[in-house]
């Protein structure tokens, strides 16, 4: 009985013909091996086997502390390393390094264990990485149910000092589709995996656990990020456990890391997706384009929570053209519970991407994250598109689930929130503003369709704790005439929609429904004004058809216009106090609009279109106050009455209460 150790004075020849090396076979075999190949004393430059012949099967040995690599395969392939510990002694506990890589690959179709019992190798505590693939030759390779990094039960580090796969071939499979098939890749000094290079394309990666132990419930931590691709294309990476890692959980960088595919993974939470795992940095860190990270098909979307920075990064000019899609960021497996990233859900900082989607199932939920749900920043993170996600809610858009802060921030040119008809997002339940768009550079931002401060059927409050949408950046759209493309922007803690400072000007606001229920029947009020404007040449609706906004059960009053900054803006078509059909008291418990140091600004006009209907508000119906107010026109409104203008709906003071 063993074990036994064969320890070599000098190299082993190569093996140059297809042979069976079977230490299975050793008496007391039960799986761990009991024949050890010792290179303590075999040179320099020295690997323990090395295999040109190919079509060959190593199985059952403890290979250790050969100068080179444990385990060195070239030339014709097709070989099968089974049940091997390389790098440890015989019982898996203790490290016995090879100096180099513990298993060098350079041929094609080779398996590296295996999902039946005993087949899977055990390669831990190489001063290289574990497992490295090299080249365009070495394609067709798997890599499957090992243990890389770890101690034999895959509850100890015992690390490899590179990568524990070091992927730089094509078509090569790491884990397979059944679970059995996943390899344990954690406690490596670089990292758990790596794939490099153009020749590192259209490999698969699946239902492996990198960074967390044999269980999936605690860390084993990899020091640097759990996967890394860097110039690598078209690789998927499906179904992993991606937790506990010493940086990100995915790095996807360089300019040729194109179409790479992240779906159905756990990134920052242990295997039953529930509790955090955190890795130490981002989620998914992305400096590349046109890479998608979940997907509209069924169980493609990832769980990426728990981690210590942002859920998904997106950094650079050159993170443009990716997609995020369908995928659950800040909240646990069952989108029901917190779970939240310590930043940013998601911190966008590169152009043209999209963020969910206006199909069925491709918006993303992002909640319970500990600063901003969507953080969307910098001059070059233009003409991104954000539509369908429920951003501060569960995954049934129900239940208060809010970001610490605000809900979406934009802090860059040209973003497109929602859309007209479809793709209107769920902004609610966050800590403070639902949408907040900030800053100059912010010019030219369109919000479209979405539901803010409201559960999902836009009629009953979710609210966000401070305005609905804030806006101090110049040029946008808030709502328009198009069907569907006004926004319920209703039930918030604060007002509705503020502008302000002089930086906020240019802005139209058409078409939506403020302090009313998506049917424009019944009082989902914010608790300040429908639309507070602190700011100049801004347009309240308008006299195309749907340009009109519905202004009516709020707190504070309809459209308040404040500050010295308040000048030139055109109020017009509004129904301020009444439900969608003009004929019922929906009334503010305010002033319908309220001037107040302001000058220059217009409510209503001389046509008919332009009119506005205000009425049934609990307080004036237009009330002018304050000693610097001047040169305000009110004309051409219906103040009193319904939208016929044949019956009463009075506000329950003056009509036009002048005190300036």
């Amino acid at each position: 009985p063993g074990p036994h150790g064969i320890q070599l004075l000098s190299a082993l020849p190569a093996i140059t013909d297809p042979v069976v090396i079977d230490a299975a076979t050793q008496p007391g075999y039960d799986g761990t091996p009991l024949i050890e190949l010792d290179g303590s004393l075999a040179g320099a430059g020295v690997s323990g086997l090395q295999i040109t012949a190919g079509h060959s099967i190593v199985q059952g040995l403890a290979i250790n502390r050969f100068s080179r690599y444990g385990l060195e395969i070239s030339s014709v392939g097709h070989n099968q390393i089974l049940g091997n510990h390389i790098g440890t002694d015989p019982s898996g506990t203790i490290a016995r390094p090879n100096a180099g890589f513990g298993i060098y690959v350079a041929s094609p179709d080779n398996r590296i264990g295996g999902t039946a019992s005993g087949d899977a190798n055990l390669i831990s505590a190489n001063g290289g990485s574990g497992v490295y693939l090299a080249g365009a030759g070495s394609t067709g390779n798997s890599v499957v149910g090992n243990r890389i990094g770890t101690d034999l039960a895959g509850s100890a580090i015992l690390g490899n000092g590179g990568y524990g796969i070091d992927l730089r071939a094509p078509v090569s499979t790491i884990g397979g589709a059944v679970t059995a098939a996943g390899n344990v890749i954690s406690g490596n000094q670089a990292g758990g995996m790596q794939l490099v290079g153009a020749d590192a394309r259209d490999n698969l990666v699946q239902n492996n656990r990198i960074g967390t132990d044999a269980a999936g419930d605690a860390a084993l931590i990899n020091r640097g990020p759990g996967v890394t691709v860097s110039a690598a294309p078209d690789n998927t990476f499906d179904g992993n456990l991606i937790s506990g890692n010493g940086t990100h959980g995915v790095f996807i960088t360089g300019t040729a890391a194109t179409g790479n595919v992240v779906t159905g993974n756990l990134i920052g939470t242990d295997l039953a997706g529930t509790t955090a795992i955190p890795n130490a940095s981002q989620g998914v860190y992305i400096t590349s384009a046109d890479n998608r990270v979940g997907g509209s098909g069924d169980g493609e979307g990832n769980v990426i929570s728990g981690n210590l920075s942002s859920g998904v990064y997106l950094n650079t000019a050159a993170a443009t053209g990716n997609v995020i899609q369908h995928n659950l960021i800040g909240t646990d497996i069952s989108g029901a519970g917190p779970l939240g990233n310590a930043r940013y859900g998601i911190d966008l900082r590169g152009p043209a991407n999209t963020i969910g989607g206006a199909g069925t199932d491709q918006g993303n939920v992002i909640s319970a994250n500990g600063v901003d749900g969507l953080f969307v920043f910098t001059a070059a993170a233009t003409n991104n598109v954000v539509q369908g996600n429920a951003v501060g809610t569960d995954m049934g858009g129900t239940l208060d689930l809010g970001n610490q802060f605000r809900g979406v921030v934009i802090y860059a040119p040209g973003t497109t929130i929602g859309g007209a008809g479809t793709g209107g997002n769920l902004i609610s339940g966050n800590g403070t503003h639902g949408l907040f768009i900030a800053d100059p550079v912010s010019a030219g931002t369109l919000v479209q369709g979405n539901l803010i401060g409201t559960e999902i059927t836009g009629s009953t409050a979710l609210p966000n704790g401070n305005f609905g949408v804030y806006v101090a950046a110049p040029d946008s759209t808030i709502g328009g005439t198009a069907d569907g493309a006004g926004n319920i922007i209703s039930g918030n803690n604060g007002g509705g929609v503020y502008l302000v400072g002089s930086g906020a000007s240019g802005n139209t606001i058409q078409g939506n429904t403020i302090g009313l229920d998506i049917s424009g029947a019944s009082v989902v009020g914010n608790a300040a004004f429908g639309i507070d404007v602190r700011g100049p040449n801004n347009t309240i609706g308008g006299t195309d058809p749907g340009a009109g906004n519905l202004i009516s059960g709020n707190g504070g009053g309809g459209i308040q216009l404040t500050s010295t900054n308040a000048f030139d803006n055109l109020v017009q078509g509004n129904r301020i106090g009444t439900d969608a059909g003009g004929l019922l008291d929906r009334g503010n418990l305010g002033p319908g609009v309220s001037i107040a140091i302001a000058s220059r600004n217009t409510i209503g006009g001389a046509t008919s279109a332009a009119g506005n209907l205000i009425s049934g508000n609990d307080n004036y119906g237009v009330q002018i106050a304050g000693s610097s107010t001047n040169l305000n026109v009110v004309s051409g409104n219906y103040i009193g009455t319904d939208q016929t203008g044949a019956a009463g709906l009075g506000n329950s003071r003056f009509g036009v209460y002048l005190a300036a």
